[in-house]
């Protein structure tokens, strides 16, 4: 399978692991090839002395999960890309995917990023109109809070920015 460019396969497997339910993260940016993997990969580490006596264990669920998506870069003579090849996928996860729209929705890669939403939202806070009412607003523009593209959270922070 091909694309136009690394966006066009970001957003085709951003579709996919929406629907399956997982995270994502981009791996290397090089000249030749570009990775997609899970958000799971990698190994748990924590740096504190004695780290048998914790108590909570709130260290990030990496798995070395090795699902991926790598992608082949194709230039043109002047050196210009101009296609994105699927060169190798593994869709396998050795962890639970999140079952539920209302999970994923959460994770940063699945929220959708309008801007002429978020440029509504800066000027409803510029206007200093109470977060309550923003998100009043918002629930009622979207016909329910479950179909809210971005969480109370995300709205609670842009103020802060």
């Amino acid at each position: 399978m091909s694309f136009r460019n690394r966006e066009e396969a970001r957003k085709f497997y951003s579709i996919y692991a929406e629907e399956v339910g997982f995270g994502l993260c981009y791996g290397n940016n090089k000249p030749y090839s570009y990775i997609i993997h899970c958000n799971n990969e990698g190994n748990n580490t924590y740096f504190k002395k004695k780290e048998e006596l914790r108590v909570r264990d709130n260290t990030s669920k990496k798995t070395h999960c090795m699902s991926k998506m790598k992608l082949k870069r194709i230039y043109d003579e002047n050196k210009e890309e101009i296609a994105v090849v699927i060169e190798y996928v593994d869709l396998m996860h050795n962890h639970p995917c999140f079952k539920k729209k209302q999970e994923t929705i959460n994770l940063s890669e699945h929220k959708e990023k309008d801007p002429v939403f978020l440029e509504f939202v800066d000027d409803l806070q510029a206007a200093d109109v109470p977060h309550h009412s923003i998100q009043n607003i918002v629930r009622d523009m979207h016909g329910g809070g479950e179909h809210v593209p971005i969480t109370k959270r995300d709205l609670e922070n842009r103020q802060l920015m």
